[in-house]
């Protein structure tokens, strides 16, 4: 795990693999000086699962991705590199599970550290912890990147400065337009349902109906949180699945294309 990216997490055949990514993350916890004993606590696994983690044979080869983000948490990583590592580790994930080998879950109750807020905190609202803006390099990326970390940002803009989650979860689409969960157009990806914080791997960028972030009816044309946008990112899921999200949907840093390439 590194401030550097992906790239430094290659092994000498160029290959990146679940099982350096929890040497690595084993590193690290022992780097931070938070102590096995204090994950297994915290987290509800026990240290003989967070030493197979990643081994290969073992039950706990692999991990589902909430509970990556609990245990990057618990070592105390920056914001900005749990961005990276979990983006990292859902792209394996995602190669892997193609065996079918279904990932280790857990549900510790405070889990989520994340992943259950709105908007700019990945938990802000919820839980106090600023992890939808894991911050990325303010540097634009490369033309043509194979991939991009996108965070779900599900909210609506109100009056003249508001930002609220919205009232219903936002889903992946197999086709690029609105309203694909009625009967009439019945194009959502089953069992995609998100909220705000959500990270997904986008692989390509296609345009589609244009979708707003804000009220049509709204008499207030001000708010800075306002967005309308004809771009769709394509994304895929660890289980192989893909779908498309509207970019009024996603972080606003993660707005713009990101580099990706267009999708065939």
């Amino acid at each position: 795990m590194s401030n550097n990216g992906h790239s430094e997490h290659a092994s000498a055949d160029g290959a990146d693999s679940i099982e350096r990514f929890w040497d690595d993350w084993r590193t690290e916890r022992r780097d931070s000086g938070v102590t096995m004993d204090s994950v297994a606590t915290r987290s509800g696994i026990s240290k003989t699962v967070l030493y197979e983690l990643g081994k290969p044979g073992k039950k706990a080869f692999l991990a589902e991705e909430t509970l990556v983000q609990t245990l990057l948490a618990l070592i105390k990583l920056p914001e900005s590199r749990r961005h990276d590592e979990l983006a990292r580790y859902r792209l394996l994930l995602a190669a892997h599970t193609k065996t079918g080998e279904p990932p280790l879950d857990s549900r510790p109750s405070w889990r989520r550290l994340w992943l259950t807020a709105a908007a700019a905190s990945v938990i802000a609202a919820a839980a106090g912890v600023a992890a939808a803006l894991l911050l990325r390099s303010p540097t634009a990326p490369p033309a043509e990147v194979p991939y991009a970390a996108i965070s779900v940002q599900n909210m609506v803009a109100l009056g003249e400065n508001d930002l609220r989650p919205d009232s219903t979860s936002v889903y992946l689409s197999s086709k690029r337009v609105s309203r694909c969960a009625s009967a009439a157009k019945n194009c959502k990806v089953a069992d995609t349902e998100m909220d705000t914080g959500t990270l997904l791997v986008a692989t390509c960028q296609a345009t589609g109906d244009e979708l707003v972030n804000y009220n049509l009816d709204s008499t207030s044309s001000d708010n800075p949180h306002r967005a309308r946008s004809n771009r769709w990112y394509e994304v895929r899921l660890p289980d192989g699945r893909t779908g498309s999200i509207n970019e009024v949907y996603v972080h606003p840093r993660d707005r713009g294309g990101l580099g990706l390439s267009t999708c065939s």
